[in-house]
């Protein structure tokens, strides 16, 4: 007899991976002893493909994510615990004494205080499972006058059984946005890979519309699906705002013969600087086309390129 596991059993699995995650270096060194365990594993959403490198990075931003969900003082407890804040150096048992002697507390007060952090982490985790992530990303925008064509190739994977459906949405701000703007106006097509669901604008700076798969996913299945979209006009920056894990995002922007005088990289901004040249990481070569990757984009923080 083969039985599911309960979810407080998965919560305290989980409890006590990243309680093995936070011994020495915590999330500074390679992997734990042993290496990640299962359920670290899922959290991050690692397949069979990813190298060491890549399990490692996907682990880690998957943690961060759930540590910075934390309300206060369990975020910072969690933070140090796991080795996310402090020199990358400095073992756990340096950091918990350390920790204690800032807060005014006996090293057994941090270390019950860890313990409690670690497992609203693990809770989280539970209640924030997501049902798909994005293993790859590749979107092409081709300017031309006011406006653009963008097409977009997502390879996902699924983290539950009978997934049927998928919920899109992309972020781009047509310049002179109002209310009037009809998401019509994008002339959507599905390529391949799946059946429209009529798209919605949800806010002023993002559409979404629902994409029916040709089949229900089981659980770990991938699929790639590929859309179509006309911007009448849009402002002179284009992101991807994840809401789950993102693996691999390449943006290729064609300008239309007409070169920006400045490209900046927006490297996991906050939505609303996406607009400002000023919130770019670092600038590009101008040229008339432009290639940026990014990689473990992490949900509702935006990725991509301004220019100016």
């Amino acid at each position: 007899m083969n039985a599911a596991a309960s979810p407080d059993d998965e919560t305290a699995a989980l409890f006590a991976e990243l309680k093995a995650l936070r011994k020495g270096l915590g999330v500074n060194r390679a992997a734990p002893p042993g290496g990640f365990g299962p359920r670290l594993r899922g959290l991050g959403g690692v397949t069979g493909a990813d190298s060491a490198g890549t399990t490692r990075d996907k682990i880690i931003a998957a943690v961060r994510g759930l540590v910075a969900s934390l309300a206060e003082p369990h975020r910072s407890m969690a933070e140090v615990a796991l080795g996310f804040k402090g020199a990358p150096d400095v073992n756990y048992t340096t950091r918990i004494a350390a920790y204690a002697l800032e807060r005014d507390r006996d090293r057994r007060t941090i270390q019950r205080r860890s313990d409690e952090a670690l497992r609203l982490v693990a809770a989280a985790a539970a209640e924030a499972h997501d049902p798909w992530h994005t293993t790859s990303l590749r979107d092409t925008l081709r300017l031309a006058g006011p406006g653009g064509e963008v097409t977009e190739a997502r390879r996902i994977i699924s983290h539950r059984a009978g997934l049927a459906e998928i919920e899109h949405s992309l972020s781009v701000i047509p310049t002179g946005c109002s209310t009037e703007f009809d998401p019509a106006d994008l002339d959507l097509r599905v390529l391949s890979g799946g059946a429209l669901v009529p798209p919605r604008r949800v806010s002023g700076s993002r559409v979404a519309f629902g994409l029916v798969l040709p089949r229900p996913l089981a659980e770990r299945d991938e699929h790639e699906f590929e859309f179509r979209l006309r911007l009448p006009a849009m402002s002179r920056f284009y992101v991807c705002t994840p809401h789950y894990p993102c693996d691999r995002f390449e943006l290729r922007v064609h300008f239309g013969g007409t070169r920006p005088r400045a490209i900046g990289v927006l490297d996991g901004v906050y939505p609303h600087e996406a607009d400002d040249l000023r919130a770019a990481s670092r600038l590009l070569p101008v040229a008339d086309e432009v290639v940026h990757v990014a990689k473990n984009l992490l949900p509702y923080r935006s990725y991509g390129l301004v220019w100016s």
